[in-house]
């Protein structure tokens, strides 16, 4: 495979909705923020506002401020977590 055959490594939208957070758990097992992204892959305005933010900085408060306008609870350092899970998940794929 060649350099350019690579796909960039996920935004912090694409990276956290793509990879998910715990695909083997059911919906009972699942955080809060799990919950959440689920919930935004099921809505395309959600899914471009977040698309919209500037940075990762950005995009961590608003994943934060709208989840919990929604009533969901989870904090940055669990969406910093995830993100980078989701990025662990690209570099296996694509270069191990």
């Amino acid at each position: 495979m060649s350099r350019k055959d690579l796909k960039e490594p996920p935004t912090a939208v694409g990276g956290i909705l793509q990879t998910g957070l715990s695909p083997n758990y059911s919906m009972s097992e699942m955080g809060d923020l799990e919950r959440f992204r689920e919930e935004v892959l099921a809505d395309e305005g959600l899914q471009q506002q977040l698309r919209d933010t500037e940075d990762t900085t950005s995009f961590m408060k608003l994943m934060i401020h709208l989840g919990q306008s929604r009533g969901y609870e989870f904090t940055e350092s669990e969406v910093e977590d995830a993100l980078s899970a989701a990025r662990r998940t690209w570099i296996e794929r694509w270069i191990g």
